[in-house]
């Protein structure tokens, strides 16, 4: 990753590499691994909040496609 800034710029931005093909099609096949398994749905609460609900364990957290 690459930082940018100039002179009296108090702010870094991290710039992120470009993706390959390769990497993007890496991504898009966890991402269906992931939706197979945890089948995301939003479902609204008592409040009208829109809430994500999943049918296995550590969903919430990114996990299941390992």
């Amino acid at each position: 990753m690459a930082q940018m800034a100039t002179a009296g710029d108090p702010y870094v931005r991290i710039v992120p590499e470009a993706v390959g093909e390769v990497h993007k099609a890496e991504f898009a096949a966890r991402d269906r691994k992931w939706v197979a398994r945890c089948h995301p749905v939003v479902e609204r609460d008592g409040y009208g909040v829109a809430r994500y609900h999943y049918a296995a364990p550590g969903c919430e957290y990114g996990l299941g496609t390992e």
